[in-house]
Order: structure tokens, then sequence, then C-alpha cells
């Protein structure tokens, strides 16, 4: 109740009371992105797809500021089906994302014919300090949704060798849960090396 007397925006409000009872049930949600947003948060169907990202935007950095929903790259929040049908992601911040980060550890490559395995995957390190995973998910929030889009391409562009090939490694080889923290790890690297150098987006 104290993380909802935070919120200050009508549509963050009411996005926290819907997902909040849905969380009960498990840590990460997938919507139909119009059902969502108009059926249950009351936006105007007359909106495109689009539209009804730019409106979510504000209420969706406003629960990652407060740390309700862990900050999630542009890719990984909406997900297109098929033309005009899109799905929204959400997952609950210290909840099933810091499960996945143990998940990702033990992730092997599937074997190959014969029985024999690929090279091991490297792995994500472990959760990273609270206070630098809070000054993180901060910056991140702050951003605008061309702006998070920019940074999510510096921080790829600028990652390592290895880590380029681990991740590239887990997409061949259909990990997304691992790719996915692959890339979370690569951002929250970025933007670590960006607080610390008093670099500006």
């Amino acid at each position: 109740m104290d993380l909802y007397r935070r919120l200050k925006g009508a549509i963050a409000k009411r996005m926290y009371r819907f997902l909040d009872k849905r969380f009960h049930f498990g840590g990460e949600l997938k919507f139909d992105l119009r059902a969502f947003a108009c059926d249950h948060l009351g936006l105007s169907r007359c909106y495109d797809n689009g539209e009804l990202k730019r409106r979510l935007a504000p209420a969706i950095r406003e629960l990652e500021q407060v740390g309700f929903l862990e900050v999630a790259l542009t890719g990984d929040r909406y997900k297109r089906i098929c033309r005009g049908k899109w799905n929204v992601h959400f997952v609950q911040a210290g909840g099933i994302h810091r499960r996945e980060r143990h998940e990702t550890q033990q992730v092997r490559p599937p074997a190959r014919p014969g029985g024999k395995r690929r090279p091991a995957i490297p792995t994500p390190a472990a959760a990273q300090e609270p206070a630098e995973e809070k000054a993180v998910a901060a910056y991140l929030a702050s951003l605008s949704a061309d702006g998070l889009r920019e940074v999510e391409r510096e921080a790829l562009a600028n990652a390592d060798a290895e880590m380029k090939q681990a991740l590239a490694r887990c997409e061949r080889s259909g990990t997304r849960r691992a790719a996915n923290a692959y890339r979370r790890l690569v951002l929250h690297r970025h933007v670590l090396q960006v607080l610390k150098g008093g670099k500006t987006q």
C-alpha cells in the first residue's frame, strides 16, 4: 500500500493494482497489448498500437522507478505476434528475474548428434550489488523510449567480444532466458560505465 501511495500517475496506479493481484500467481506476466491497455487500464480503442505503447510508457517507467517492475529492454517489453498484434511482458522486480539469473548460470548448450556437447557458454555473473542495481534501474527509468533504445544499441555495440559470442550462441541455441539475461548484463555494465564516467546520454 505504501508503494501505491508513492505513485502519481492514474495509469500507473491502475496498472499497479491490476498487476499486483496477478503477480501472486507468478513473477512473470504476458498480455495481449490491446486487451491489457484498453480492457484493463481504460485506454481508448481508437489508439493504434504505437500510441498505446506511448501512453503506457510513463506508467511503466514510474513502476520501474519505484522498484515494482524490472527494467526491461525495448525488445523484451513488447513482442510482435503477427501483423497488428503485440504482447506486453512484465517481470516483477526482485522476483523471477533473480531466479532466472540463477537458472542462466546453469544453462548448457544442446548436445550435438552423437551425445557430444558444444563448448559451454560463458555465464553472466551472479546478482549485482543492490546499490548498483538501484542506480542502474533509476538511470534507465529516467530515459525516454528513444533514449532507452539508443542506450541499448550502444551497450551491444560496445560489449566485449566474449559477451557478444555468448549472446550469439544463446540465440542460436534458442535459450531465450539466457539470451535475455546476457542482454540485461550487457546493458547493466554499460550503464555502470556511463555513471562512473559521468557521461550523459
